[in-house]
């Protein structure tokens, strides 16, 4: 697959499950509002009925092994069918802090989008928290993404 220096990127590989859910937790740690998900609510999460890990990819650190980053993405029919569109949804990208900054990330994101192309979908949506502290808006509009959508979410303290 990918290759960028000292890292790989690759197809999912069900021996680094947990790995890959633990990088997860560590990448979005600092995002506004994130609850990352026990192991047991992962694994019904992205193991479920449309579930489809050979569109998903893990970027391996070539020295330790260790998993970099992940890009999980998602088709859902019922949402197809809703739209009249083929969309494909990035559901997690995320890559953890020893890896920023050397386009993990933007390999991942593009190694995601042509998964979602060959398995038929003609488009790729994602949603991202437009304050994230890791620059990911302008990742995504490098890449080609446009907002079509934005939403607000407000809080009170009691």
């Amino acid at each position: 697959m990918g290759r960028l220096p000292g890292v790989r990127i690759v197809p999912w590989q069900p021996e680094r499950d947990r790995a890959a859910w633990a990088a997860l937790a560590e990448a979005f740690r600092d995002h506004w509002g994130y609850m990352h998900p026990n192991y047991e609510q992962f694994q019904l999460r992205f193991h479920g009925a449309h579930s489809r890990p050979d569109l998903w990819r893990l970027a391996l650190d070539e020295a330790s092994g260790e998993v970099a980053g992940v890009c999980l993405v998602v088709i859902d029919p019922a949402a197809s069918a809703l739209t009249g569109r083929a969309d494909g949804l990035v559901e997690e990208l995320g890559v953890r802090r020893p890896w920023r900054r050397r386009g993990v990330g933007r390999a991942l994101l593009i190694a995601g989008m042509e998964a979602l192309r060959q398995a038929g979908m003609t488009a790729a949506v994602l949603g991202v928290d437009s304050e994230s502290p890791t620059g990911a808006n302008r990742l995504y509009e490098q890449v080609g993404y446009r907002v079509v959508l934005e939403s607000r979410a407000y809080g009170q303290p009691l």
